[in-house]
């Protein structure tokens, strides 16, 4: 069973709430991007209606290039084409050009299959160097 619904987290959250969960550090927990968004699917996977807010400023170091994206999971289409009418309404002011300087850079890595062994790997030593800093001052 998963974590969130173990502990009873879906059950109440999709009763009372509609959360925006952000997810800035994927990887920096775990070393794994896949590993840290189990939390996210397991929220889905209760039929928990949200939005997900995912930087990936951080993992690749692009400082003030802000690089990211929501997602919306709603139970169904008609609701999910309401958020949207609205993100559109908001963003196309907000960002209709926007710098793409951080973006190109994780499209890049992203895509290239070596590029992102490379940077899987280097995520990975940067969590087990936090890791080991932590432990060396307790």
């Amino acid at each position: 069973m998963k974590y969130c619904q173990r502990k009873g987290y879906t059950k109440n959250i999709a009763r009372k709430l509609f959360p925006l969960v952000l997810a800035g550090g994927l990887g920096f927990v775990s070393g794994s991007v896949e590993r840290d968004a189990g939390v996210i699917r397991s929220l889905a996977g209760g039929g928990v209606e949200m939005f997900v807010a995912v930087s990936l400023s951080r993992q690749f170091g692009l400082g003030d290039d802000s690089v990211g994206c929501l997602f919306v999971v709603t139970s169904d289409k008609s609701s999910w084409l309401a958020v949207c009418s609205h993100l559109i309404y908001m963003a196309v002011p907000m960002w209709g050009n926007p710098p793409q300087h951080g973006a190109l850079v994780v499209e890049r890595i992203l895509n290239d299959t070596n590029k992102r062994q490379r940077w899987e790997k280097e995520l990975q030593h940067l969590v087990q160097r936090n890791e080991s800093g932590k432990r060396d001052d307790t």
